[in-house]
């Protein structure tokens, strides 16, 4: 039965999150910005790209196909990388 809790934040979220940081540093644009052309509050857009929070699939998309990112080969493949990698720090 629900909880009304989220699960944690898992590892490959926040790699995820790290993934989607650098890219919108790389375009040199803003959480407002990105929330703006997505329809995300500036909260959840800020929550998400510090792993805080996971967005849905909808929301994802959304940010990559701003940020014109593919949702795998630009996000989800480099996330599993980094998640791969730091299994063995």
């Amino acid at each position: 039965m629900p909880t009304g809790k989220k699960p944690a934040t898992t590892a490959f979220a926040k790699a995820m999150a790290e993934t989607l940081r650098i890219q919108k540093g790389a375009r040199r644009t803003t959480n407002q910005k990105i929330a703006d052309a997505t329809g995300i509050s500036p909260s959840q857009v800020s929550n998400y790209l510090n792993g805080k929070k996971s967005p849905d699939v909808v929301e994802l998309d959304a940010m990559c196909r701003f940020l014109k990112l593919d949702l795998v080969d630009d996000v989800i493949e480099p996330a599993r990388t980094l998640t791969n990698l730091r299994k063995y720090e």
